[in-house]
């Protein structure tokens, strides 16, 4: 029933929707050298609007900001799918199979682009800011388990989710075989609240308060 999937996707329309603090800070810290790698459960877009390149963005559940043909597999622009009042979603011009945003649906496996890069990404890293999730929802919800123990955590959320709470325990226990081993676990911070205050906090700490504007 592709019109019924249409009529749902309809409700996904990102219209004038704009980039918050939080968005722009991913592209300050991109610009600043600073950012290995964004991953993002939105499908919005709105990372990409606030200018984090392609190559450092890994949208684990897709995108309304691209399509494709089931069929064929040929790409298609996100406007198709909001056709005026009355209108219908066309079908592929390529070969007139049925078009779908780049977003996955639930039961569907994640990206490739996810499953090539998270392992990778996460031993690779020395600091993880975790901002805005519940980190409740697999298999996104088990990124921390890739990071090292030398990798420093920051949290910048309304709440601190369960699989933080698990990191926390687990990094104690590390601290106590470090007196042995002379090597020491990374630091994990914690900015309770809104993320748009979290970022405006780090970004007068370090002086970037006006760039962040």
């Amino acid at each position: 029933h592709p019109q019924m999937f249409y009529n749902v996707v309809k409700s996904l329309k990102i219209g004038e929707a704009e980039p918050t603090p939080a968005h722009r800070f991913m592209r300050l810290l991109e610009e600043k050298g600073l950012l290995f790698r964004c991953y993002t459960q939105n499908i919005d877009a709105l990372e990409r609007k606030a200018g984090v390149s392609l190559d450092k963005l890994v949208e684990a559940h897709g995108t309304m900001a691209e399509g494709y043909c089931l069929k064929c597999n040929s790409p298609c622009q996100p406007d198709v799918f909001f056709p005026p009042e009355g209108g219908t979603v066309p079908p592929c011009p390529a070969c007139g199979g049925l078009l779908r945003p780049g977003i996955t649906l639930y039961g569907e496996p994640l990206p490739q682009r996810f499953r090539d890069n998270a392992t990778v990404d996460f031993k690779q890293t020395d600091l993880v800011i975790v901002m805005g999730t519940s980190l409740s929802v697999q298999p996104f919800a088990g990124l921390l388990g890739a990071i090292n123990n030398h990798c420093s955590v920051l949290l910048v959320n309304r709440e601190v989710p369960y699989v933080m709470r698990a990191l926390v325990r687990s990094r104690a226990m590390w601290s106590m075989t470090s007196r042995i081993t002379k090597r020491q676990p990374g630091k994990i911070g914690m900015l309770l609240g809104e993320c748009d205050d979290g970022v405006r906090k780090i970004a007068r700490q370090v002086g970037w308060d006006s760039e962040l504007k």
